[in-house]
């Protein structure tokens, strides 16, 4: 579907009377809640499914079961496991962790899955300009603020004060590092 198109039909979706808080990107839709009680929850996402699967089907509109997912967020072993909601027929898949406007977000709201996997990107990206840096002149290899200062920017500005020492400590360490490979040695 072109991006108007979706835009006008998704448009009214803000409309629902669902007891969750929308949140829309682009073509990204969640559903959050909040509550202290998991029967009180589970009852109010349950009707918000249907209702959003009502929608759907009226604009004969189609959810990926795929990416319909569902997580709760919890403190360490503070989490129901007999959590179960449908969206029509099929029942949703619960995760433990999931990809969210970029940034890795596991269920009890540590950062420790977006770090590692900053941390492969970053050792890929940093071994490839090592590798071309034979081949390629010089200002081409000190790539360091488009494959590792942007990506820091960004963190610093998704996770914020949620850094806990050991992340900030093994951020640091992960963007020396790359500035000493990176340009130090060209």
């Amino acid at each position: 579907m072109r991006p108007l198109l979706f835009l006008i039909s998704i448009n009214d979706t803000a409309r629902l009377d669902l007891y969750g808080h929308l949140t829309f990107f682009a073509d990204d839709t969640s559903v959050f809640y909040g509550d202290v009680g998991n029967q009180v929850v589970q009852l109010n996402m349950q009707n918000d499914l249907n209702e959003i699967h009502a929608w759907c089907s009226a604009n004969k509109l189609t959810i990926k079961l795929s990416k319909a997912v569902c997580m709760l967020f919890h403190k360490g072993s503070d989490v129901a496991s007999d959590l179960i909601l449908m969206l029509g027929s099929d029942e949703l898949a619960r995760v433990d962790s999931y990809k969210f406007l970029g940034s890795h977000i596991n269920s009890c709201l540590t950062w420790a899955k977006h770090i590692s996997t900053f941390q492969r990107k970053i050792a890929i990206s940093v071994a490839g300009s090592r590798r071309l840096k034979y081949v390629l002149p010089p200002e081409y290899c000190k790539s360091y603020n488009s494959m590792v200062h942007s990506h820091m920017q960004y963190m610093n500005v998704v996770l914020g004060c949620a850094w806990a020492g050991q992340a900030v400590w093994i951020l640091s360490k992960i963007s020396a590092k790359s500035h000493t490979l990176l340009i130090e040695e060209n």
